[in-house]
């Protein structure tokens, strides 16, 4: 849907740049004879100087203003091919991203998905304060890892995008956004922070294999939300029942309470991959199983923070029982 609706774009573009090269065509046809006509005052006007010697002086005033005048429409004409080369160039450009777009729109039909709307591509976490220089450094280093990742799933450049790019966007208020305007807006955004920023690139569609991948890149602040050794979440567990009952309701603490907190805190999970927020040592899970098992009876089990975590870090938690 966003190829149809960009190739319709596109087609619409063509319709106009056509209409107004039409309309450029008229003008310049228009100068043209007005022009002709001036050169016929011009030359009717010399042979009457040449009979009219005692009047000399008033023809060669109007001589030099029309003279004047055939500058100036030179100057137009000239103006109006240029305009009217620039849009036959793009003219060809238009088409051949419209020919990039088909193609594009029959690969998805074949090719295995990349990543999908709102994946995760890539991110890079920039130092609170950091300078427009810095931020620029960190963009292209954002790219370059994600361009590595998403060429190792089957990714690849087309034209003149590359393997992960951002591409002509239109803002909710209409305005249309180069990417150079929106790189240029994600320097400001991170530039000059009391807080750290992380850089995070999310692909705008399904991305399939033998295409680039189309990505929107955030500057988000990264402060910290969980302090070592805050309790995250909490829940009761029975120890009475068997370990797999006890593995079942501490897998459910975790996905269910301890997700859900961490969102509330704002993290930002990665989505799209196995383990969005981080991950818990298997050990660790087996240990808290035989020791409510052991106990035998219901326990109050506490998610702790392991480190002081930002949003953009990988949750590491530990669990006390009480």
């Amino acid at each position: 849907q966003e190829l149809e609706a960009r190739i319709a774009q596109v087609q619409e573009r063509q319709r106009e740049v056509n209409q107004y090269q039409i309309q450029q065509d008229l003008e310049l046809q228009r100068l043209e004879r007005q022009r002709k006509d001036l050169d016929k005052q011009l030359a009717d006007l010399v042979r009457s100087n040449e009979t009219l010697v005692n009047s000399g002086e008033q023809f060669t005033q109007r001589i030099a203003e029309l003279q004047r005048e055939r500058a100036g429409l030179d100057e137009q004409i000239n103006s109006v091919r240029t305009e009217r080369e620039r849009l036959a160039n793009e003219i060809v450009s238009l088409e051949s991203l419209r020919t990039q777009l088909m193609e594009s729109l029959g690969a998805v039909r074949l090719q295995p998905i990349v990543f999908s709307r709102g994946d995760e591509v890539g991110r890079i976490v920039v130092r609170e304060g950091a300078t427009e220089a810095e931020v620029r450094q960190a963009l292209a280093g954002l790219f370059r890892a994600a361009r590595l990742r998403a060429e190792a799933k089957g990714a690849s450049a087309v034209g003149a995008f590359q393997s992960v790019s951002l591409i002509p966007v239109t803002a909710r208020d209409g305005k249309n956004l180069s990417v150079e305007d929106q790189e240029r807006e994600l320097v400001k955004q991170a530039s000059f922070q009391r807080d750290q920023q992380v850089l995070l690139a999310t692909a705008l569609v399904n991305s399939f294999a033998g295409e680039y991948v189309r990505v929107q890149v955030q500057a988000l602040s990264n402060v910290v939300v969980y302090r070592e050794g805050e309790v995250i979440a909490d829940t009761r567990i029975d120890g009475s029942q068997d370990p797999q009952q006890i593995l079942s309701a501490l897998t459910s603490f975790v996905v269910d309470r301890v997700a859900a907190r961490a969102m509330e805190r704002k993290m930002i999970p990665a989505v799209g991959q196995p383990s969005p927020l981080g991950e818990i040592n298997d050990g660790e899970i087996v240990r808290l199983v035989t020791e409510i098992s052991e106990l035998g009876r219901v326990v109050r089990v506490q998610a702790v923070a392991v480190a002081d975590t930002r949003r953009a870090d990988r949750l590491r938690i530990t669990f006390k029982l009480r």
